[in-house]
C-alpha cells in the first residue's frame, strides 16, 4: 500500500498539484462577485500566470541539467529505474524545482495554497529520493532554487497591473 502511494506521488504528484491550482483558482473566481464573462477572464489570467511560471521554471531547470549533467542514483547503483524517466540527469531535481516554483509562486495568490503546495512538493520530492531517482542534494537544491524562483517571479509578475487587480478582487 505504501509503495503504491509512493509510486503514485512520484509519478503523478505534479498532476495533483496542477489540479489543486486550477481548482483553487476556479473556487476563488466562483465566489467572486463578477459577471460570468469577467469570471472567465479572471480565471484565465490566473491560470495563464501559473502556466507561464511552470513553463519558465521547467525551461530553466532543463537548461541547467543539459549544461551540468549528473547521473541519476539508480544509474550509479546499476539498478533499473522504478519509474520511466525522461532524462538520465538528476541535478537539480526538475520535479522539486518546478513544484516549489509553483508553490511559492502562489504566495501572492493565496498563502494557504502556497503552504499546501509546498508540503505536497516536499512529499513528491521525498518519494523520488526513495525510488532512487534523485539524491537528497538533488531535491534540496531543486526545492530551494525553485522556491526562490517562484517567489521572485510572483513578486515581479505582480507588478503587472492586470494580475494585481485580478488577485486583489479575488481575495
Amino acid at each position: 500500500m505504501l509503495n503504491s502511494f509512493i509510486l503514485f506521488l512520484a509519478s503523478w504528484g505534479h498532476i495533483v498539484i496542477i489540479t489543486i491550482i486550477v481548482l483553487s483558482v476556479l473556487w476563488r473566481v466562483r465566489h467572486a462577485h463578477f459577471s460570468i464573462g469577467k469570471k472567465f477572464r479572471e480565471a484565465g489570467i490566473s491560470i495563464f500566470y501559473f502556466g507561464l511560471l511552470g513553463a519558465i521554471a521547467l525551461l530553466f531547470v532543463s537548461l541547467h541539467k543539459w549544461v551540468f549533467p549528473v547521473a541519476r542514483p539508480f544509474v550509479e547503483m546499476g539498478m533499473a529505474p522504478a519509474l520511466a524517466v525522461s532524462s538520465m540527469t538528476s541535478f537539480p531535481s526538475g520535479h522539486a524545482f518546478v513544484l516549489a516554483a509553483l508553490a511559492f509562486g502562489a504566495y501572492k495568490f493565496s498563502r494557504q495554497l502556497c503552504i499546501i503546495l509546498a508540503i505536497l512538493a516536499i512529499l513528491v520530492a521525498l518519494c523520488r529520493v526513495y525510488l532512487h531517482l534523485h539524491t537528497g542534494l538533488d531535491i534540496t537544491v531543486g526545492y530551494i532554487l525553485g522556491a526562490f524562483f517562484g517567489y521572485f517571479f510572483s513578486v515581479k509578475f505582480m507588478h503587472i497591473d492586470v494580475l494585481e487587480d485580478v488577485w486583489k478582487k479575488l481575495r
